[in-house]
This record gives C-alpha cells, structure tokens and sequence, in this order.
C-alpha cells in the first residue's frame, strides 16, 4: 500500500511540475504576443 501511496504522490507531483510549467510559459508568452 505505501508504494501505491508514493506512486500517486510522484504522479500528482508531475502533473502539477507540469502545469506549472504550462502556467509559467502562458505568463512569458501573453506579454510577448501582446507587444507584437
């Protein structure tokens, strides 16, 4: 059971590393294609 618990804890926490991944490429992006 401990090892089903670690691997939903790594898998939520790639999913989040990738969303915020998503997010901060989203911030850098939106300014860029609003100057052009």
């Amino acid at each position: 059971i401990p090892i089903a618990i670690d691997i939903v804890f790594r898998h939520q926490h790639y999913i989040d590393f990738i969303k915020w991944s998503i997010v901060s490429g989203l911030i850098t992006l939106i300014p860029l294609t609003l100057i052009d």
